[in-house]
């Protein structure tokens, strides 16, 4: 290459792919490594185009290479992170993420990566760590509250997590997974109206987007606003008419509004769409029962416990169809499933006490011990002052 150096063979190549002419840099990056085959900036830089045509595996080779000639470089390991986490190798690319840390510690992008990772991987604490390290670094960002939000709530900390999502979406009103999650968060903590307000906002931005419509729809429901969540569930069947989960949460709709027939048919064309679906079976049991259609039931029931043999729910309603046919014995055990799957639901138990005395014959100790045992997990701490455990709501 008499006209170029090697260096200025490579700030030209980094010109052209900066400039998109993609062929032109490959070509310089390339003569760069014929005169010097472990060129490690070679390396890197034909690693990055790699990456950027979507050649994963060749690129998290080139990273490789080049940190096999300069370790030291934080920015290569940073780079071949970047390529595994695309390859979806989450625990490869946090060490990686944390090798280029330990040569840079100063890099507040680097860090937020890494909290994203440590979340997905489960490991929520050392999560936070990253995240708040990313913000010290660099205040202005809004990717590390996220990321940060979603740790917290990975420990379980609904309501903490609620201000990290709110830090991202003052630093980026257009932070789209923030709202979300925002959204998301708040509903799980019972702040409905809240959350109503958040996917509202989210569809004005997003107004053919089947998903958000769905989530506000999923809030609209909790609020008992179920003419509106109607409207809102059939809006996204529009926009993405084979959606079962769309189809399942009109049924649902329609189960509170006691429309039992419309909700069978809406919960059949969910089953159609994809079958295995278990709430959609479960729903679809719940709603053949309220059709007084108990046989029918019985089978939907079975059918979702098939796909989701842990769905104490389920069982629970199982049972009352079982019970509703006479067949007692089978209905006694459904029960005895959803409390092992479910120890804390004081109606199912409380169920269970009542179905052993509709059982022939009788056994007045199994009776008696059932009832003890009632007594010990849910009388017991109501007589010492402690809450009864949360009863967990009825529904496929």
């Amino acid at each position: 290459m008499p006209q170029l150096s090697l260096d200025q063979a490579l700030d030209l190549g980094w010109q052209h792919h900066q400039s998109k002419r993609l062929k032109e840099a490959e070509q310089l990056y390339r003569q760069v490594l014929a005169a010097a085959p472990n060129h490690p900036m070679a390396l890197n830089l034909l690693g990055l185009l790699a990456h950027d045509t979507g050649h994963l595996e060749a690129a998290v080779d080139l990273f490789r290479r080049a940190i096999a000639q300069r370790g030291d470089i934080a920015e290569f390991h940073f780079h071949l992170a970047y390529s595994l986490e695309d390859l979806t190798l989450p625990a490869e690319a946090a060490a990686a993420y944390e090798a280029g840390l330990r040569l840079d510690p100063k890099v507040a992008e680097g860090w937020n990566n890494l909290g994203n990772l440590l979340v997905n991987l489960g490991r929520a604490e050392d999560a936070q760590d990253a995240c708040r390290r990313a913000i010290e670094l660099n205040p202005s960002l809004a990717a590390p509250y996220n990321n940060l939000g979603n740790a917290i709530k990975a420990m379980g900390w609904i309501d903490e997590a609620i201000p990290a999502y709110r830090e991202a979406i003052a630093r980026d009103p257009n932070f789209t997974d923030a709202m979300n999650n925002l959204g998301n968060t708040l509903a799980q903590a019972g702040r409905f109206d809240e959350a109503a307000e958040v996917f509202a906002a989210l569809v004005a931005k997003h107004p053919e987007s089947p998903q958000m419509i769905n989530y506000l729809g999923n809030v609209l429901t909790g609020l008992n606003r179920f003419d509106e969540a109607a409207a809102a569930f059939r809006r996204a069947m529009q926009l993405s008419p084979q959606s079962a989960e769309l189809y399942n949460n009109l049924g649902n709709v329609l189960i509170e509004q006691g429309r039992f027939d419309e909700a069978r048919d809406l919960f059949e064309k969910a089953t159609e769409l994809r079958d295995a679906y278990p709430d959609a079976h479960g729903n679809l049991g719940n709603a053949l029962v309220a059709l007084g259609r108990h046989d029918d039931a019985v089978v939907a029931y079975d059918k979702a416990l098939k796909l989701d043999p842990a769905a104490g729910n389920v069982y629970t309603n199982l049972a009352g169809a079982l019970k509703e046919q006479g067949r007692g014995e089978e209905a006694l055990a459904a029960y005895r499933q959803a409390i092992r799957f479910h120890p804390d639901m004081p109606e199912t138990h409380s169920n269970l006490l009542y179905g052993l005395h509709f059982v022939h014959p009788i056994d007045p100790r199994a009776v008696f011990e059932e009832h003890l045992a009632w007594a010990r997990r849910f009388a017991d701490p109501l007589a010492a002052g402690a809450p009864l455990p949360k009863v967990e709501s009825r529904g496929g």
